[in-house]
């Protein structure tokens, strides 16, 4: 695709996005592919280019007597530059630890202070009375700074299960190759494809719906925040109204629900759209500072 098509398309994108989070999803997207390719280059070179198993010159990297040595001696390499690259799990540090200051928060904090910025609008919009000190002052707030603080997690955890999953099946795939007596580049190429379609595949997956997730979180806080300072209000599901909406959103379109009810709905599936409109019952004597 042309660049000025890609700029059209992306554009389009943006004007159907009820979260108006397109942009930060590509990012999202393109950072976390960026990491597991990497890992496929290197695959590539020393298990490929180097034969690393030794199976043509007998001095490679992972060469031992014995095929399980060796699939041993590559899952530990491979742990550690998945733990570098993608998880970025510093020397003696705990999962907790990592998760906390993940470099994943980065676009998780983005999504959230999207979504509070725009419900705050939304009220806004509705005539309710919602200071900009309210808005920028939300992280400092115990509420959010919790809430936030659970999406962090979760999806530094969801992340962990992918590398989990993508490293099963690479031991699996590496074993088959060794047994059957394959080359170093066809092994290679297996790797590389268990990289492609587990890792990365599954990690773009994280992206948007992660993205999305707290995103929604953020604006149903928001209302939640609101209605302990008595604000009157429901959520209103809303799609991107276009013709890839899917029949199971559009059949939860334009319905309201209490805040109670929506936790958890969006997204609905992976890769949806979807987010929370507020519907404020007395807006007129709505004053939040």
């Amino acid at each position: 695709m042309c660049k000025a098509c890609d700029q059209i398309t992306t554009n389009a994108a943006r004007r159907y996005d009820p979260t108006q989070t397109t942009t930060l999803r590509q990012q999202f997207e393109a950072d976390l592919a960026r990491r597991f390719r990497a890992i496929a280059k290197e695959i590539r070179k020393r298990v490929g280019q180097d034969d690393g198993f030794g199976l043509k010159t007998n001095r490679g990297e992972f060469e031992f007597a014995r095929s399980d040595q060796k699939v041993a001696a590559f899952m530990e390499w491979l742990q550690q530059q998945v733990n570098a690259g993608v998880l970025e799990i510093r020397r003696g540090e705990t999962m907790q630890q990592a998760g906390q200051r993940a470099w994943t928060n980065v676009y998780i904090r983005s999504a959230y202070q999207k979504g509070i910025a725009q419900s705050a609008s939304r009220m806004r919009a509705e005539g309710a009375q919602v200071a900009p000190e309210w808005v920028e002052t939300a992280f400092t707030r115990p509420f959010h700074a919790d809430r936030v603080g659970l999406a962090y997690t979760r999806t530094f955890n969801d992340l962990r299960g992918i590398t989990a999953e993508m490293d099963k099946q690479i031991s699996r795939t590496l074993a088959a190759g060794l047994s059957e007596g394959k080359g170093p580049m066809d092994i290679a190429r297996a790797l590389v494809d268990r990289v492609e379609k587990i890792g990365i595949v599954r990690a773009r997956m994280l992206a948007r719906t992660e993205v999305v997730a707290a995103h929604a979180e953020a604006s149903l806080n928001v209302f939640d925040e609101a209605e302990a300072e008595g604000v009157s209000l429901e959520a209103e599901f809303t799609t991107a109204q276009d013709d890839k909406v899917c029949q199971e959103c559009q059949a939860l379109a334009e319905k309201t629900f209490t805040i109670r009810e929506a936790r958890g709905m969006l997204p609905v599936h992976p890769n949806c759209r979807c987010t929370w409109l507020p519907v404020v019952k007395n807006p007129r004597e709505v004053n939040l500072r």
